[in-house]
This record gives structure tokens, sequence and C-alpha cells, in this order.
């Protein structure tokens, strides 16, 4: 096996041991591995993870981002690629072509990858195309930060249930601040789930009052309308989706879901909202700096 190369790779987990393990024994078994493999055990778990280069815990449940942000701190590695307990890189050359990439696309806050699941009816297009691109996109069971812009933000809000929630408010809190998100294509991660879970009324009630929190703690308000049209349109979808238990549950849980985090607001400008949007709709072609 060659050398490792100085990417670090992290995954929150909870207590799914054996597939947190299978995971991280098919991440160790890449070539070249990553310089480390740094895992999180949520919420008091504990179990043995031997490839592991290091495990942090929590007594408490901080979820995945509060994971992600603990995982980032530990980190020694320039980047950091980010997977979940049961995501894992397609090609066992991974590392080393991603290094490839981000030289020739440096000075990004975040990369987005291409994520695969069992059943490829899930897997979303990439928006820009199979050349790399600039966009508000990407997922946390597979991307690439740049540790040192990561850490220059306030990092994730620590919610239990992120659903609806984690990427996008870093992805506008990136955007807004001019650190950009660049897809990779051609980096593909296989997520080994069938999102049946998303069906569950926890599930769905957290998304729909995560959907309120993001937009009252990031949106100005003179966007507030448009806040307002955005969450009537996600209760309605997810009562089209015959979600209604969790539908109900979520409006109900969504003023105590603001008042819980509502010291944290922090709008962005108008126009960098507008501009967040503009991209999500039109990703930009990435200059090449190779």
């Amino acid at each position: 096996m060659t050398s490792p190369v100085p990417i670090s790779a992290i995954l929150p987990a909870y207590d799914r041991a054996e597939a947190t393990q299978a995971t991280v024994a098919r991440i160790a078994a890449c070539d070249p591995p990553p310089s480390e493999i740094i895992v999180h055990l949520d919420g008091g778990k504990k179990f043995p993870i031997p490839q592991a280069s290091k495990i942090l815990r929590s007594k408490t449940t901080i979820g995945p981002g509060g994971g992600r942000n603990r995982l980032l701190a530990a980190a020694t590695s320039p980047y950091v690629a980010s997977f979940d307990d049961d995501s894992y890189p397609v090609s066992p050359d991974f590392f080393a072509r991603a290094a490839t990439a981000i030289a020739a696309h440096p000075n990004y806050a975040l990369y987005a990858l291409e994520i695969r699941h069992p059943d490829s009816a899930h897997d979303a297009p990439l928006p820009g195309g199979d050349t790399p691109h600039e966009t508000t996109l990407f997922q946390g069971c597979g991307c690439i930060y740049d540790r040192a812009q990561f850490l220059a933000t306030d990092g994730y809000i620590a919610l239990p249930r992120a659903y609806g929630m984690e990427e996008i408010d870093l992805a506008l809190r990136l955007h807004a601040t001019g650190r950009r998100i660049l897809t990779l294509p051609g980096l593909p991660i296989f997520h080994d789930a069938n999102l049946t879970h998303h069906d569950s009324p926890a599930i769905t009630a957290a998304s729909l009052a995560n959907q309120a929190l993001f937009t009252y703690l990031r949106y100005p308000a003179r966007a507030f309308p448009l806040a307002i049209a955005q969450y009537l349109h996600k209760t309605l979808d997810q009562l089209m989706r015959g979600r209604i238990r969790g539908t109900l549950k979520g409006i109900k849980e969504t003023p105590a879901q603001i008042f819980r985090f509502a010291k944290l607001r922090q709008p962005v400008p108008l126009a960098a909202l507008k501009d967040f949007h503009r991209v999500t709709r039109h990703p930009l072609a990435a200059p090449h700096h190779g």
C-alpha cells in the first residue's frame, strides 16, 4: 500500500456498530489510504472500531452536525473527507484522485461529491453535468471540507435530527461570506441506504420544523414572505406524500424549535440570499487552476 494522502476521513456514528465497523474497514482499504480515520460516537455509545485512528465520544446526543464539528476540529490534515456510518468511496483510489482534483481547483471551502444509492432512483443528478461546477448543494455523507475555511465558520448547529437544516444552513453561510462549494464529478460515494426512513413521522416532523428554523435564523426580515411560502410548500408536499402524522407533529414542534435556537439568528444580506438561490438554479462552470 502506498503512502497516505494528506486528507483526513471522518464519520459520525450512533448505535450501528456493524455498519460503522464495515464502513471504516472500506475506507481503510483504499489505496492510497487517508492520513487518518476519525469516528465520533454520539449519545454515550461505545463499541470497538479497530481500524479507526481516533474515536471521539459525546455523553449527550449532539447529532451528525455536532459530531462533524468535533471531528473537523480534531482532524490534522488540511482537507477532510466526510462520510456517514453507511457511506464510503466507490473507487479504491478515491483519496489520490480527490487530492488531484482539489489541486486542480483550489481555494474552495467545500467539495461536493456524487452520491449513489442501492436504488438508483434516489440518485440526484449533478446539476452542472459531468464537469466541475460551483453549486450550493452538498451532502454530509459524501463531501470534502477545506478544514481551515470550515473552522472559520460557527460550524453546524447541533441538532439530534438535522434533516432540512444541516447542509443548507452551512452552504448559505459559506456563500454569504464569499466562500464557495465546488461539485467534483467522478468521485462517487456509495450511500448504503434505501431512504425509507424519510417516511417516519419523527423525521418528517424534524425536517418541517428545521425548514422554519433555517429560514428564521438566516433570512433577513424582508425575505420572511418567501420563508413562509417555502414552509407552506414543504408542508403541502409532505401531506401529498401521505406523511400526515409527521407533518402535524412538525407543525406543532415548529414554534418550540425556533424559540430554542432564536438567539443564534444571524441573517445573511438579502443580496447574498438572492445570489445563493441563483447559483442553486444555475450552477457555474469552475475555472481550471491546474
